[in-house]
């Protein structure tokens, strides 16, 4: 039914969703940057400024776009909405070089790890020069860079400047930054970059997989290879098939063109062969939102670069043919997906889809090449998902739940998912459920009459993040899964896990006497997923007697003490007071807790429990006896509650604790309540903690109380003392 109705969509709904989806994100984008910019005590400086200033530019863009697409005709819309693209290209290329710059996700990181590496190679500790690393660029653009250094063997600098002469400073300085002083740094692996806006866009970042090519490709080699392929004999009749779109005339040049061809279709091939079928979905989208446009016109023309269309069908042949997937079905399905997907997109932009005959053959020529140069068994750990799990992660998307794992094992433990199953749930999500959720909020505004746009904006940021959010925890927390279940497997040789799941058998008792829950009763629970912890990474040790071990997650509020020297509830407090930071801390890093100090941290595991539920965490002994205590108070956990737990934690010992996440920090305690409660948490209304990927700041100021007390003070003859 999905299918049906995403292929129903109209065109200009279409185009009106990218639209809108990027302003959201541009508009997400500059709030974080400001947030994470400002500092208690620091002056506000222009970018700042200047960042308040574009925020509010892009809210008035995000109202004038839903204005116009509804009080405007069928006609002016197409035209009008690709103008609204170009606007936000050039607050992108142009505005956001005034706005402060965030820290590039952890989750991105270790999505490249993952990716690129094996878990032999990531557990034998990969050279961190290995490891591209990536920046954020104001350029709508993927692209690859090159490490430079100096290269001062023949003179210092310092004496080719002293033999300079006082008048010629100007011209010294030009020629030096000329020469080839600085040069391409060897046999290492360069920085990638990504436009800002997708900087937390999980399912843009396979697109990053072909500019990390780029630095796996060898010239040589590969042109070497591609002749030995074709046959020398047919190399010339080859190299005339680009007679019918190149500029070139000499055959040198359509020579070197063709190499031109060959490397970035190699490194597209690169990007699939370890991204799977999310990179095709993630590169059309790179082409679409390059300045000037990738897909529209024939920007790529004069540099050597082969049409989008030929690299997309390359990219499509090389999935299916690769694809091998136990379950036939899926792989229609993901066809089918990516087929749909391509004609949506070429509709919007006029993109014509019929080649001339000498560039399709010439796509065969390569998808033959490229189909023999890789080898079969990378792509296949990337594709091994069922339909049936496929279509569990998507739904567990459209519940706003991380999709860590796809199921369970014979021993009663959880596979985890690869990051390449990961971004195919996410895609197959975004051009189904997600896209079809969001235009339906957008019709609904559009229909109510409304005159502002904020309430709504701030609805679809919400949505955007969420499903960000989702899919960066997902990819992240699989790092974990696979260090830890390799643990389990060397520190346990002497019981099998199917040996200790068989002694310890699932309760089928169906009994709902209340009281403090068994192992038993809660490995029941989750393998029927009345209750839900996502992940499990450790489902034998983590369920054991009347508990279940939650694990450290990775994000961090980190407070300053000499901020507020009072905390006063009634007082109003200015959007940009702030009195702590985030801090991430990536796979395997510690985060050092001093004596005295208090953080607030949240639990690696999200947990979705049934109305009939309640439970209590505490900490572990084991961290109690070194004076660490992971909450204050607040143990309880609402019947009906889902989401990660806020665990605020405090050093009480004299010695600097360090933490790792993934570490077993707390147990969760199960009851079964007498009687299910009248109102469970998920339906309270105004509920400050629902639903939440990491930790959460106090939402007391936001109490009905606090709320009543400012209104009474502001009644004539009171006076606050």
């Amino acid at each position: 039914m999905q299918q049906n109705s995403t292929e129903q969509i109209n065109s200009d709904e279409a185009l009106l969703f990218e639209v809108l989806e990027r302003c959201v994100r541009l508009y997400s984008h500059v709030d974080r940057s400001r947030r994470a910019a400002f500092r208690p005590g620091a002056r506000a400086t222009v970018q700042l400024k200047i960042a308040k200033e574009a925020q509010r530019l892009v809210e008035k863009h995000f109202d004038d776009v839903l204005t116009f697409y509804k009080n405007s005709g069928a006609t002016d819309k197409r035209i009008f909405l690709k103008e609204a693209l170009s606007f936000l290209a050039n607050i992108h290329t142009k505005v956001l070089l005034a706005v402060p710059r965030p820290h590039e996700p952890i989750e991105l990181v270790s999505y490249l790890r993952q990716t690129l590496f094996t878990e032999e190679e990531l557990l034998d500790n990969v050279h961190l020069s290995e490891v591209p690393e990536v920046f954020a660029s104001e350029d709508l653009g993927d692209q690859a860079h090159e490490r430079f250094y100096l290269d001062l063997s023949e003179r210092s600098l310092r004496m080719r400047a002293a033999e300079a002469a006082l008048g010629d400073l100007l011209d010294f300085a030009k020629q030096e930054l000329e020469s080839d002083s600085v040069v391409a740094s060897p046999n290492s692996i360069g920085y990638i970059s990504l436009p800002r806006i997708d900087l937390g866009n999980p399912c843009r970042w396979p697109s990053l997989l072909h500019e990390v090519g780029h630095f796996y490709y060898k010239p040589d080699d590969v042109w070497a290879s591609f002749c030995k392929h074709i046959g020398e004999e047919r190399l010339t009749k080859v190299i005339d098939l680009l007679a019918s779109y190149s500029k070139e005339t000499s055959h040198d040049s359509r020579v070197d063109e063709l190499k031109a061809w060959l490397q970035e279709c190699w490194c597209d091939a690169f990007a699939i062969t370890r991204a799977g079928p999310s990179a095709f979905f993630a590169q059309m989208h790179a082409f679409l939102f390059c300045l000037p446009c990738y897909l529209a016109e024939d920007a790529k023309r004069n540099s050597k670069y082969p049409p989008a269309w030929f690299r997309l069908k390359l990219l499509l042949a090389l999935a299916k043919g690769r694809f091998s997937s136990t379950d036939q079905k899926v792989e229609s399905r993901i066809y089918a997906a990516m087929e749909r997907e391509k004609r949506l997109i070429y509709k919007i932009f006029d993109v014509p889809d019929t080649p001339s005959a000498e560039l399709f053959q010439l796509l065969h020529i390569f998808r033959d090449f490229l189909g023999t140069s890789f080898d079969r068994t990378e792509f296949q750990k990337t594709s091994s998902i069922s339909l049936q799990l496929l279509d569990k992660l998507i739904s567990d998307l459209k519940s706003g739940l991380p999709i860590a794992s796809v199921g369970y094992q014979a021993d009663g433990g959880l596979t985890a998912a690869t990051p390449a199953e990961i971004l195919l749930a996410g895609w197959m999500h975004r051009c189904t459920v997600y896209r079809d959720e969001f235009s339906k909020l957008v019709r609904e505004w559009t229909e109510s009459g409304a005159t502002s746009s904020q309430n709504l904006l701030q609805i679809l940021r919400a949505k955007v993040d969420r499903s960000d959010e989702c899919l960066k925890r997902s990819i992240q927390v699989v790092e974990w899964f696979k260090i830890l279940d390799h643990s389990s497997a060397e520190n346990e040789k002497t019981t099998s896990k199917q040996e200790a799941f068989q002694n310890y058998p699932f309760y089928e008792d169906a009994s709902e006497v209340p009281g403090l829950l068994s192992d038993r009763q809660l490995r029941a629970m989750l393998r029927s997923e009345d209750l839900r912890i996502i992940p499990m990474i450790d489902f034998e040790r983590q369920v054991r007697g009347s508990v279940i071990d939650l694990r450290l997650g990775h994000n961090f509020e980190i407070f300053f003490s000499n901020v507020n020297g009072v905390i006063d509830p009634l007082e109003l407090r200015r959007d940009d007071d702030t009195d702590s930071m985030e801090v991430d801390v990536d796979f395997l890093n510690p985060i050092a807790i001093g004596p005295g100090q208090f953080i607030l941290a949240h639990t690696l595991e999200y947990i979705k429990m049934p109305a009939g539920l309640a439970a209590q965490v505490e900490g572990r002994s084991s961290f109690a006896r070194l004076g660490l205590q992971v909450h204050m108070t607040a143990n309880l956990v609402e019947a009906g509650f889902d989401g990660c737990l806020t665990l605020e934690i405090a050093n009480c010992g004299h010695s600097t604790i360090k933490l790792y996440p993934g570490m077993r920090i707390a147990q969760l305690r199960f009851f079964r309540l007498v009687t299910p409660p009248e109102t469970p948490y998920a339906a309270m209304s105004g509920n400050k903690y629902r639903g939440l990927l990491s930790h959460n700041k106090t939402q007391q100021f936001s109490d009905w109380e606090v709320s009543a007390f400012g209104k009474a003070m502001n009644k004539p003859g009171y006076r606050r003392k």
